[in-house]
């Protein structure tokens, strides 16, 4: 509501396109802080409710320099508004607000906005795992989301064919059982199985008590018995993660997830 604020300040916002365009922000901004997760069932409920206010063809226009362009913005007022220098009063601990641009302070949750609606948390390291199956450089930053899909929707062409003759298939996974990684897993455990070979595994998991009970599910899977193996680091960061990834199935962590709020 920031920019909203900022944008209906400017002369240029004052007659259309902009100001139609401020409107359009402005209630869609509103809109989407009212939503409840029992009004959003599926993807066709989403994709609904994003384009009752902004024309479709929004998934290919999340990068910053074409975010605004869903509402009707001009590119120059665009352009400006996300250059805009904004003094951020929310953390005053150090005697005074600091300066960002809008593209930081509100750009940037206004992109994570229309992708709401997903699997809950990250999903770098699926399309990363992708890439390098398909032995393709990681994308670069402002490739267009449409091209990512592309190579992802090749990847997966080629998987559900049992097509594997061109990709790089990984003997060995190492990673810390956050939603990306276990998404990564079943990939990879699922072409391992169509190819009858056996992909060897090391999860990262904190060595707090709380997750000896997430520990004890993995090293019991049957199905990865005598490949798996779990390393206990003291070191780990991701406590509040694998608490809101796994709470549905171990209730104790939702519990105990405060404890992890500010490591």
């Amino acid at each position: 509501m920031e920019l909203v604020s900022v944008a209906r300040d400017r002369e240029d916002c004052s007659t259309p396109p902009n100001s139609e365009a401020v409107d359009k922000l402005e209630y869609f901004v509103a809109a989407f802080t009212k939503l409840k997760p029992e009004s959003v069932p599926d993807q066709k409920a989403w994709k609904g409710f994003v384009e009752s206010h902004v024309q479709p063809g929004w998934e290919d226009k999340l990068h910053f320099d074409q975010l605004l362009s869903n509402f009707g913005f001009t590119d120059m007022v665009a352009n400006s508004l996300r250059n805009h220098t904004y003094v951020d009063m929310s953390n005053m601990s150090n005697g005074g607000g600091e300066e960002v641009s809008l593209e930081q302070f509100s750009f940037r949750w206004l992109s994570k906005a229309f992708a709401a609606y997903s699997v809950r948390g990250c999903l770098t390291d699926v399309a990363n795992l992708v890439y390098s199956m398909a032995k393709r450089e990681q994308p670069k930053p402002g490739v267009k989301e449409s091209e990512v899909a592309a190579v992802i929707r090749e990847v997966g062409e080629k998987i559900l064919s049992g097509n594997f003759t061109d990709l790089w298939i990984p003997t060995h996974f190492a990673q810390d059982a956050e939603t990306d990684d276990m998404l990564s897993w079943l990939l990879l455990e699922h072409v391992h199985k169509k190819l009858r070979t056996e992909l060897q595994v090391l999860v990262q998991l904190p060595d707090q008590q709380d997750f000896d009970c997430l520990g004890d599910y993995l090293s019991n899977l049957t199905m990865t018995k005598g490949r798996l193996k779990i390393f206990r680091d003291s070191e780990s960061k991701n406590q509040m993660a694998l608490c809101d990834v796994f709470k549905p199935t171990f209730p104790q962590l939702g519990h105990a997830a405060k404890k992890y709020e500010k490591k």
